[in-house]
């Protein structure tokens, strides 16, 4: 019997470490990340705007949208901004409309782009749309005008007193010069309220200033015409919207008959992922005075309130806008089942629930991954080499396994299987005594972390080859480009009066990165500047003689925080090249700028604070730490500086 219970617990060892064998995963969902109703421009008079519009939706969590004008064929960006992790699904709103500056875009043509990113993995543009700006504006061609109004709202009776809510867009395919509104006697003898918008955005969207400005709850009893007239590039001039309307003592909200208090067109998420937002919407109406609108998330037996806000005395009809999107916080929700309840309250006295839906939020598909990962790439025999990174997922990581193969002869040189009922795990002493790089002898190897979590997901997380050799005396820290062109050297003018750095261009531009000058890895990161401090693994030889640690400072990238915690073999090109600037990409042309400091920045190895490796700066010529390598470096314009090379 005791054999027998040993044999069971064998075999269930033996189980539990062949799960952590990676294995593929079935076929997920296909990813539906796209755009609907977008608005983008076709032809633009120079100095005119235009309103972009359109909700980006998915199946996934969305991780990034970002918004972009280019040059037709790709090589400038003029205006760009990134949305990181946006509700789901995502309505292009003023945030994005004021940073596509199409009223400071001159004469030529453009491309309008929206790229977007997903929890599946999924990176597509979902929107690229051509259009040119010209100083006449409106189509090229001999096209119709489509000049006209959508989703108007107008009255039909009003009782006297009553304010009413004008909504609508004015689209068309030529420039919009000018929208008037206006409030006449029925036969047009008699103007009472007017107010122009000259040169709108195109499409434009009835404001609140016209709002204010048709003062409905200001006329008697009597007959009028609600009237919206506009005038496009191409010369169309025309009343888009002609509508009679009368205002009674008796009109609507009466004093009398059934309330029609409701919601229509209302938005209500059934199921989300933890971390998911969502964006409500809706119209509430009714034909008495609204009173009262309130929208709540509560737990399902509606014990727990979580988010909740009342707006008091709303417009009627009442839209439910940013005010209450902002406000409930789906995306700060845990696992469970919830309420969504819009609550509506008039006049007559009515008080009831125009909206109360169950949802739940789940965990989802699983998110395992390892962030800030530190492996080796060449390490000097015998030196400790400090292993490191977090495994996370949204379910419990039940079990890891840390392998060193041998890539000569495939046999594992090392093994550490570890169980646990945790969402995380950092790598540390149990894992790098465990490993015992300082143990190895010179070779070949391979790093492998493989995890599998409490949905079944498992995943190779790391699976990289490294070196271990005598010593590290012959590696050079070479120059970082193809070309060495530099523009602006060390104390010079301007910006780099008090600093020891160069600037330096490649020929040409567009597409090229920076490599990395010896084994190393990125230990800090800023986006402001693009900046990075790639640090060296080991001791590198300087083009001065000198062998010791190197950190290279690279500024002006424009991938510079997706790096951070990133390892590279010298040579490996990595670094993109975008003049990145307080401004945004592009404001310090696309250029490098290099420091070196001497030494480490991270004594330990582990990741820093971009605030604390502000503090290391350029403390030697970039040319006499750097060797030029001209097997694959060439000196264009060395700016006055001798340079070390090596073949």
């Amino acid at each position: 019997m005791k054999y027998l219970r040993k044999s069971w617990i064998c075999l269930v060892l033996i189980f539990l470490i062949g799960v952590m064998i990676p294995t593929k995963t079935e076929a997920a969902e296909a990813s539906t990340l796209r755009i609907v109703n977008a608005t983008y421009p076709t032809v633009l008079k120079q100095g005119q705007s235009f309103t972009v519009g359109g909700i980006v939706k998915c199946n996934y969590k969305i991780k990034e949208i970002a918004f972009v004008i280019r040059s037709t064929d790709l090589d400038k960006l003029y205006y760009k901004t990134r949305i990181l992790n946006p509700k789901n699904p995502y309505t292009v709103g003023a945030e994005v409309d004021n940073a596509m500056k199409f009223n400071a875009l001159s004469v030529g043509k453009y491309r309008y782009m929206i790229y977007a990113k997903d929890a599946s993995g999924t990176s597509k543009f979902i929107l690229d749309k051509t259009f040119s700006v010209t100083s006449t504006g409106g189509s090229t061609s001999s096209e119709p005008s489509t000049l006209r109004i959508v989703g108007a709202t107008y009255p039909t009776t009003l009782k006297v007193g009553s304010s009413f809510n004008l909504e609508g867009i004015v689209k068309c395919n030529y420039a919009i010069k000018q929208v008037a509104f206006v409030i006449r006697s029925s036969d047009k003898s008699q103007l009472y309220y007017k107010t122009v918008v000259n040169n709108p955005r195109n499409p434009y969207t009835v404001t609140a200033s016209v709002n204010n400005a048709m003062k409905f709850n200001n006329l008697k009893t009597g007959n009028y015409r609600y009237m919206v007239y506009a005038k496009d590039a191409a010369g169309t001039s025309k009343y888009i919207l002609d509508k009679p309307f009368s205002v009674t003592t008796t009109g609507k909200p009466s004093n009398s008959g059934d309330t029609t208090l409701r919601i229509v067109s209302p938005t209500y998420p059934v199921s989300l992922e933890i971390g998911q937002g969502f964006t409500v919407a809706g119209t509430v109406k009714s034909n008495y005075t609204l009173r009262e609108v309130a929208f709540a998330i509560r737990s399902e037996d509606l014990d727990v309130l979580y988010d909740k806000v009342v707006i008091k005395n709303p417009r009627n009809p009442y839209i439910v806008g940013s005010t209450v999107d902002n406000a409930l916080e789906f995306d700060k929700l845990k696992e469970g089942t919830y309420r969504y309840i819009i609550h509506g309250k008039d006049a007559s006295g009515a008080s009831k629930n125009l909206l109360d839906k169950k949802f739940t939020v789940e965990k989802g598909a699983s998110t395992l991954k390892i962030t800030n990962p530190h492996y080796p790439v060449s390490v000097v025999q015998g030196t400790d080499f400090n292993l490191e990174g977090t495994i996370s997922s949204n379910y419990n990581v039940v079990s890891l396994a840390f392998t060193i193969l041998n890539t000569n002869t495939d046999a594992t040189v090392r093994k550490k299987n570890i169980f646990q009922e945790s969402t995380t795990y950092t790598i540390g002493a149990e894992v790098n005594n465990a490993m015992d790089i300082a143990g190895l002898p010179t070779g070949s190897y391979k790093y492998v972390v493989a995890a599998r979590d409490e949905s079944g997901m498992r995943l190779t997380l790391i699976n990289r080859n490294f070196t271990v050799v005598e010593n590290q005396g012959s590696e050079f820290a070479i120059w970082p480009l193809s070309q060495v062109y530099i523009t602006q050297g060390a104390y010079d003018s301007y910006s780099h009066q008090t600093e020891n750095a160069f600037d330096c261009v490649v020929q040409p531009i567009s597409g090229a990165k920076a490599f990395a000058p010896f084994d190393g890895r990125v230990v800090a990161a800023e986006p402001t500047w693009g900046t990075i401090w790639f640090q060296s693994d080991n001791k590198v030889r300087y083009a001065d003689g000198t062998y010791d640690y190197m950190t290279a400072i690279f500024m002006h990238g424009q991938n510079s925080t997706s790096l951070l915690g990133q390892s590279f073999r010298q040579g490996e090109a990595f670094y993109v090249l975008g003049g990145t600037g307080p401004s945004g990409p592009n404001t310090y042309d696309r250029h490098l700028h290099v420091e070196v400091y001497k030494g480490k920045v991270s004594p330990g190895g582990a990741i820093i604070s971009s605030n604390t490796a502000w503090s290391y700066r350029g403390n030697v010529y970039p040319n006499k730490a750097l060797y030029v390598d001209k097997s694959r470096t060439s000196i264009l314009n060395n700016y006055g500086y001798s340079f070390k090379t090596i073949s």
